[in-house]
């Protein structure tokens, strides 16, 4: 499972199978989780966190055997995504 958690007005926690580690928030960058997934952190004027799920591609879709959860924690959103396919490993590759 991966998490997507911000945790102030500049810093983002992702948490992969366990493991937690920081970025720093950088308007508009996203974070490929795998070849066909990106997700991007939103961080409002409302102070407020929220995360953007979306394709690396547009002649792709989502991938069907990922599992997607929003939660609301306090004012902000956090983003789990649990994927139940053995062959696909759950890791960060790459900033974007």
């Amino acid at each position: 499972m991966i998490k997507f958690e911000g945790v102030s007005d500049d810093l983002i926690h992702i948490t992969v199978n366990g493991e937690t580690e920081e970025y720093p928030f950088e308007e508009g960058k996203g974070f490929k989780v795998d070849d066909k997934l990106v997700v991007t952190p939103v961080h409002g004027t409302n102070a407020c966190w929220s995360f953007a799920v979306g394709v690396i591609d547009e002649d792709q879709e989502l991938p069907p055997y990922w599992e997607y959860q929003f939660t609301a924690i306090g004012y902000s959103t956090n983003l789990y995504i649990n994927n139940h396919d053995e062959m696909v490993g759950l890791e960060i590759i790459e900033v974007l």
